[in-house]
């Protein structure tokens, strides 16, 4: 909806707020897993009974954590330190409450927990 300008019979438009975009830190492909960087990865995790609980490649859909952030499990980032693209690590027993950042725990089990992960891709962010 415009502005009216009195007696002009023309109208103006208000300008919008000038959106800012997040400015992204530049990222390096790197070999090998370091606390803080961003590591893409499937995983499947299974019950010490053999049930798979949840599965990311079957969904297509891999994960993403930066090793060693807060809310990321340290079973988790213990796993991945060190690990390199295509390679396949396991977790050690993990509590089935405990999830991933943004995944909710794992439902109807109450059994712990093993994540295979597949490390895809491995980022280190420059940060200023």
């Amino acid at each position: 909806m415009g502005l009216g300008l009195l007696g002009s019979g023309t109208s103006v438009v208000a300008p919008k707020p000038a959106e800012s975009a997040p400015i992204a830190s530049p990222t390096t492909q790197v070999e090998e897993a370091a606390p803080g960087d961003l590591v893409t990865f499937h995983f499947v995790a299974t019950t010490t009974k053999g049930r798979e609980v949840a599965n990311s490649e079957r969904r297509g859909m891999p994960y993403t954590v930066r090793l060693g952030a807060a809310g990321t499990p340290t079973a988790l980032t213990e796993s991945l330190i060190g690990a390199k693209p295509g390679e396949t690590r396991r977790t050690g027993l993990m509590r089935a409450d405990v999830a991933m950042p943004g995944l909710k725990p794992a439902q109807g089990t109450s059994d712990p927990m093993t994540y295979r992960l597949l490390v895809l891709k491995i980022q280190r962010t420059g940060r200023p």
